[in-house]
């Protein structure tokens, strides 16, 4: 079993699996946009463009898994080399004779467990 064919895990069922509100695409408009404070309770979207990826991956994908994780992995792979970008940018002009940094900066962001 690869990573973009693991089965849900963890909060993806209160967020993915048993979530309504992904399930309507017709509705998102009113689920993006909400007053301060909203986003507290169960399933409220507190994160609004993770909330449009979930409801984007359930009218594409249904509950397949893969979907949901080849857009992570894409999601990652981009916010890495913006790391590298930014780590970059700092390095040079912190440390001029340094900027290999900025890669090794990106490859542990990119690796990380955490």
């Amino acid at each position: 079993m690869g990573v973009l064919d693991a089965p849900f895990l963890f909060d993806d069922f209160a967020n993915i699996v048993y979530n309504p509100d992904i399930q309507d695409i017709s509705q998102i408009q009113k689920k993006l946009i909400y007053r301060a404070g909203y986003g507290m309770g169960k399933n409220d979207p507190s994160r609004p463009v993770t909330f449009l990826s979930y409801a984007l991956n359930y009218s594409f994908n249904n509950l397949n898994t893969l979907g949901y994780h080849a857009v992570n992995v894409f999601i990652h792979i981009f916010t890495a080399f913006f790391v590298f970008l930014i780590s970059n940018a700092l390095f040079r002009t912190l440390f001029p004779d340094k900027s290999r940094l900025a890669v090794l900066t990106a490859l542990l962001f990119a690796v990380h467990p955490i």
